[in-house]
């Protein structure tokens, strides 16, 4: 079992501390005057986080919640949830950005337009090597007409890494059509049925390890790899709006109401008995301004 640095302190500090998740270490780069790993509280808007590390290079910029290969674009309205791990603050028209928002007719049109069926995209696939019955090439060989149902089904698999897109010759973007194939098939109500463990790891898996200076400069990131100088002293904000959508799972549900006055770590939002999801609680000490079934505001006293 693999978890990150940050998975392991919050486990440590739920069974011995009794400390419910709260804040949460971020590193922000990007264009950003001084590029930092701070500590937040859950729920603290983008645009505060950003202004915290001096404020943005530019003003017309777009925000990715994560990395470059697996994170998402967000609003600088949004806000820091309990998942986020880094803040990336990018120009509009950066390549990575691209990647993230072309249109996906003209994806698609790339993809049965210029696929050479090379298997780069197969054989670079940490999923591929691992042993799993994943194919990249066939999927975007089949995307385009819709032949092989089982084929696209495998698309599943996919842990939407970007390697692939990093690896093609012709600048496709693999990892967006499995992104849409899963979404299509879970309409059509398809499921993937091949659930078997690989057996062996591929030879070849030794060979294929990428250094991530490559993936850097085939980016266009190399202006970005800064010293991001870590603050270990957590960040507090006056005002929170937190969402009650930052897990797997069901919506957890306001156990408050406007004009509360709540404390430091109390609960805020539970889910019902039997139903999978996870508690949320006040990262502040505050008063309750606004409550819906989406989210709860706070103003910090």
């Amino acid at each position: 079992m693999v978890n990150n640095v940050v998975t392991l302190l919050n486990i440590y500090n739920a069974l011995f501390e009794n400390k419910p998740v709260i804040t949460r270490p971020i590193s922000v780069l990007g264009e950003v005057r001084k590029p930092k790993t701070i500590i937040v509280s859950v729920d603290t808007l983008i645009e505060d986080v950003i202004t915290l590390c001096g404020g943005a290079k530019i003003e017309d910029y777009i925000v990715i919640d994560g990395g470059p290969m697996m994170g998402k674009i967000v609003s600088k309205d949004d806000v820091i949830t309990k998942r986020t791990s880094a803040i990336l603050v990018l120009p509009k028209d950066h390549p990575v950005v691209r990647m993230k928002t072309l249109p996906q007719h003209y994806f698609l049109y790339q993809t049965k337009s210029a696929c050479e069926q090379c298997r780069d995209c197969t054989e670079i696939c940490p999923r591929y090597l691992l042993g799993h019955n994943f194919e990249y090439h066939k999927i975007q060989r089949n995307v385009s007409y819709d032949i092989n149902t089982e084929i696209l089904s495998e698309a599943f698999l996919c842990s939407e890494c970007s390697l692939c897109i990093w690896v093609c010759p012709m600048n496709l973007l693999p990892t967006r059509v499995n992104q849409m194939v899963k979404q299509l098939s879970i309409q059509k109500g398809i499921k993937y049925t091949q659930k078997n463990k690989p057996e062996n790891v591929r030879g070849m898996r030794e060979y294929r390890k990428v250094p991530p200076e490559r993936i850097i400069a085939r980016f266009d990131l190399q202006k970005y790899v800064a010293s991001a100088e870590i603050e270990l002293d957590t960040k507090e904000v006056s005002y929170l709006k937190i969402p009650m959508v930052q897990h797997i799972g069901v919506p957890a549900k306001p156990k408050v109401k406007k004009g509360d006055f709540v404390n430091k770590g109390e609960l805020i939002a539970d889910v019902e008995e039997g139903k999978l999801g996870v508690p949320i609680h006040s990262p502040v000490e505050g008063k309750i301004v606004e409550v819906t079934d989406k989210y709860v505001c706070i103003e910090k006293e």
